[in-house]
């Protein structure tokens, strides 16, 4: 009998894994009575077959519907439901594109990250907040966007309206500056036509960077600027296509452009300099031309093309620059298309040689 007892203490000890684990273990209900199954035996875990167990205790059947959401199981994520398990039951977890463990993560959340279009229509009916938040205040359509899910997008986004687009996360990212730095085109035309801010800008908290905010930027960022400097061109042109040429250079080409030479997107500085070749000259947070942060981040093939574009090489010293960073090569191709500059290098030098 005290073999017995102890054989079901075991059985219901418990098991908890990590956040970043899947819970595998699942209780069913047999000829033999209660027994546990380890679905990792399985071909496929998003096949497996899950048999809701509602005997459980609350505890049990939320962690049953974790990983029946996971399995992409509706008929049990709807079975456990009708039960034990809480709609708005908080846990902890890690998501693909987080690089930490997120608390208060509900389950709307991870259907909506996994593209669960089915179990998110379902937690929705049966009135699942679609504004509940992480603790970084991440939403279930942020974390859709991250994923390029655009059929789980369009239902939240028709569900949560305004409010739900312009939620940000607490570095001030909304679901359009998301896609538009994953270089997600389609979602990121879905989101412009159900009313996202194209002029949202993210920006980080300032009080956590005091010693090296006015080094670092000088401009919120916007979504011009994120699809720039990921190399997303798809994503950049249907930017563009929302907004004037005026509006853009004024408001964003500048910020745009230096990202993608700081960041080696050859491609997208070609692109954006096609039709807007007036930022060719423009200065950045640094006070800097594009040819010079392209010395400056040793990118030189960006350097090559902007020299062929005739940038002006005279506006802040971009010989300098070059000295500076040992770009020997930039060195004698800014000579040779102005020789005159070495004059001003020279008295640069000099006035560096006497500084007290």
């Amino acid at each position: 009998m005290i073999d017995i007892l102890h054989n079901w203490i075991l059985l219901f000890e418990p098991r908890w894994k990590t956040s970043s684990e899947v819970l595998w273990f699942t209780w069913e209900f047999d000829e033999f009575g209660l027994t546990e199954t380890d679905s990792r035996n399985k071909s496929n875990p998003e096949d497996t077959p899950i048999r809701a167990d509602v005997s459980l205790d609350q505890h049990r059947c939320i962690d049953e519907l974790h990983t029946a959401i996971k399995c992409n199981n509706l008929d049990a994520v709807e079975t456990l439901l009708d039960y034990h398990a809480i709609l708005e039951a908080v846990f902890v977890h890690q998501f693909k594109d987080e690089h930490t463990v997120q608390n208060d993560v509900t389950p709307l959340m991870l259907a909506a990250e996994l593209g669960h279009r089915e179990i998110v229509e379902l937690l929705l009916k049966r009135g699942a907040n679609i504004y509940a938040t992480t603790d970084t205040n991440l939403t279930a359509l942020h974390l859709a966007v991250q994923q390029g899910h655009e059929s789980v997008v369009e239902i939240l986004s028709d569900r949560g309206g305004t409010e739900l687009l312009e939620m940000t996360t607490i570095a001030g990212r909304t679901p359009l500056l998301a896609a538009s730095c994953k270089g997600y085109a389609s979602v990121v035309r879905l989101l412009l036509d159900k009313g996202a801010d194209i002029d949202a800008m993210e920006a980080m908290d300032q009080s956590d960077y005091k010693e090296i905010w006015e080094i670092i930027t000088q401009y919120d960022t916007s979504a011009f600027t994120l699809a720039a400097q990921g190399g997303h061109i798809a994503a950049l042109d249907v930017l563009l296509s929302r907004v004037s040429t005026p509006k853009f250079e004024d408001a964003y080409g500048t910020q745009a452009l230096h990202s993608a030479v700081q960041h080696g997107q050859l491609a997208v500085v070609e692109y954006l300099l096609k039709d807007h070749i007036g930022l060719l000259n423009s200065r950045g947070a640094k006070g800097r031309t594009a040819i010079s942060a392209a010395l400056e981040y040793g990118h030189v093939d960006i350097f090559e093309y902007l020299l062929n574009k005739n940038a002006d090489l005279t506006i802040d010293t971009t010989l300098q620059y070059a000295v500076i960073h040992r770009q020997l090569g930039a060195v004698e191709r800014v000579l040779k298309k102005q020789p005159i500059l070495l004059d001003s290098w020279m008295n640069w030098a000099h006035q560096l040689s006497v500084a007290p």
